[in-house]
């Protein structure tokens, strides 16, 4: 951040030499020194002070696709923001097998044989 200016009288200036392009008069979108939301109001060009939310996706893909639109960070951090793929839900949490008891499996098998030993003439 560059330090404030003052005028010959010793007042500050509103402005200061870093809020104008390098070699242009044209001033640097000071007004976007925040991210930006839904209801902010586009800042340039036909969607001019629309809500962000109302600007078309197809216009938003075309701004990112030009070379200027990196003077319009914030507008570009939107704009990827809003294209960006939802999040993965969470996965299930893991099936914990129940601890098995081996002398309880070996008296239900033990038991399996008697009932397959009976109903089949087997002692």
């Amino acid at each position: 951040m560059s330090k404030p200016s003052f005028n010959r009288s010793g007042q500050r200036m509103l402005l200061t030499k870093s809020d104008f392009v390098p070699g242009s008069y044209r001033r640097r979108p000071s007004n976007l020194q925040r991210e930006l939301t839904d209801n902010d109001p586009f800042p340039f060009g036909v969607h001019k002070g629309k809500p962000m939310w109302e600007v078309p996706t197809k216009y938003l893909r075309w701004f990112l696709e030009q070379d200027w639109s990196v003077k319009w960070p914030f507008v570009r951090k939107f704009a990827l923001k809003s294209f960006a793929p939802p999040p993965a839900p969470e996965p299930p949490p893991p099936v914990v097998a129940p601890k098995s008891d081996p002398a309880a499996a070996q008296r239900a098998l033990d038991e399996l044989v008697k009932v397959k030993n009976s109903l089949c003439g087997n002692n």
